[in-house]
């Protein structure tokens, strides 16, 4: 009664209700948040560029829907997935994997506007992302033969270098990048390695040099540019890495487009599996914290079948073709019973 007589109910009753949140207002907060994150070294700075592009991809489907720039968390219905997917892989040409990225980023804001309690309710709550695992492309024994072996240039010398200490070591661009001379130590086997910290999960790896990539390290050591920024080798831009791994594999005649991915896949698969090193071996080197990860790479080549058929074959049988084992001559023994012939 004495707030009603002072007016001070009146007042809390005609107070308006707080504006309604936008859909990129919940982008910026989850920016702000990830920027903080990346500040103190817990996020990557890529994470970080990878949520703008999804911020102008959004921006860009708002404009061709509802010509806006932005709209009211309340205007995101469930049938705004199915369009969003429809504007990245027609208006944009996307493919559908990346598509699924932006759909899970956007899928991911409605989530935090509902525990935010600025949704009622997740509209996308039931979308699941789906992928299709492409194919992993990488170079066999002979072209990477053949790409060591050829004459350019320098400024595609420089390109192809990097490219083969990608394929003997499975770094990706940014760890091959910020590789530095303090990063090299001598092992307790006397050898060369590298240790570095994994973008992805900060997981210090440690990764033994083979002679190959040791001898690409030698080239460089007096090198300007090295020298200047205190790197291992001289890797400057992605685009300009690219567009000339392009030229290399254009002048081997190689058939696979190179590219980082391309070095670290034949890294997994043609340099390691392939010759035998196990599966959770292979893992830690590409510094997955998750096997399952690494299966993705465990193509089984027909070299890989021949290597280990040769090797049980030998294990079972003698030059002659006999049974090694007394077990299994008496089996073959019951077997070429004809009473028993299936």
């Amino acid at each position: 009664m004495k707030r009603s007589y002072s007016g001070e109910l009146v007042k809390e009753q005609s107070a308006p209700p707080p504006p309604e949140r936008t859909l990129l207002q919940a982008l910026n907060y989850k920016y702000s948040k990830l920027a903080q994150l990346v500040k103190v070294g817990e996020r990557s700075p890529n994470t970080l560029k990878r949520w703008k592009v999804t911020k102008n991809k959004l921006r860009a489907f708002l404009h061709f829907t509802f010509h806006k720039w932005d709209i009211s968390l309340s205007q995101v219905h469930s049938s705004l997935c199915d369009d969003f997917l429809q504007f990245l892989l027609v208006q944009h040409g996307i493919k559908k994997n990346t598509a699924m990225k932006y759909l899970k980023n956007t899928k991911e804001l409605l989530t935090i506007a509902d525990r935010k309690e600025w949704l009622n309710k997740n509209p996308w709550a039931g979308f699941k992302t789906t992928y299709k695992q492409p194919p992993r492309l990488c170079l066999t024994m002979p072209e990477i033969i053949r790409l060591s072996r050829k004459s350019f240039i320098p400024r595609l010398d420089h390109v192809r270098n990097v490219f083969l200490f990608a394929c003997f070591t499975g770094y990706a661009f940014q760890e091959v990048q910020d590789l530095r001379r303090d990063m090299i130590f001598i092992g307790n086997d006397g050898k060369r390695w590298i240790k570095i910290d994994r973008l992805k999960t900060g997981n210090p790896e440690c990764l033994p040099l083979l002679p190959i990539p040791a001898a690409i390290v030698d080239m460089y050591v007096d090198d300007p540019y090295c020298i200047a920024n205190n790197c291992l080798l001289p890797v400057r831009s992605y685009q300009h890495y690219n567009g000339y791994l392009k030229e290399v594999g254009d002048i081997c005649e190689i058939g696979v487009t190179l590219s980082t991915h391309v070095a670290r896949h034949t890294f997994a698969t043609t340099v390691c599996l392939d010759n035998g090193i196990p599966l959770e071996t292979v893992s830690k080197m590409l510094g997955h914290t998750n096997i399952r990860t690494t299966q993705i790479y465990a193509r089984v080549s027909n070299r890989n079948i021949s290597v280990n058929m040769s090797d049980l074959e030998k294990k079972l049988f003698t030059v002659k073709g006999e049974l090694k084992v007394v077990e299994m001559q008496h089996l073959l023994s019951q077997w070429e019973d004809p009473a028993i012939a299936v």
